[in-house]
């Protein structure tokens, strides 16, 4: 992943659309990380690996978003440790986080 990658993940925290999956063969999990529609879905990040359950592929996905983090807070990122448990917290029922949905990183209100 380059820089400028990472600045563009870091940056538009509220306009990514995240999914994780399977391959075609179903033999391995993986992940993506694009824009939102307003940016035409612009791929910006998938993964290749060999991750051999659910699970190893989300720690991974948590690995790379912190590492985002990490790399781009002084070029004035805006990718939170709260922003990204919200949305690994998506995938708890998901396999996909949309960003870009306005209610999004909003707090649920109990009722």
């Amino acid at each position: 992943m380059t820089l400028l990658t990472a600045l563009e993940i870091a940056a538009n925290p509220t306009d990514l659309r995240i999914a994780i999956g399977t391959d075609a063969k179903e033999e391995a999990w993986e992940f993506s990380i694009s824009r939102g529609p307003a940016s035409n879905l612009k791929p910006l990040l998938e993964t290749r690996c060999r991750h051999q359950s659910r699970g190893i592929v989300l720690r991974s996905l948590r690995a790379v978003l912190e590492m985002i983090r990490r790399r781009t807070k002084k070029a004035g990122g805006s990718l939170s440790k709260k922003k990204i448990s919200r949305i690994m917290g998506r995938f708890r029922k998901k396999d996909l986080a949309e960003t870009y949905r306005g209610d999004f990183f909003e707090k649920k209100r109990k009722k």
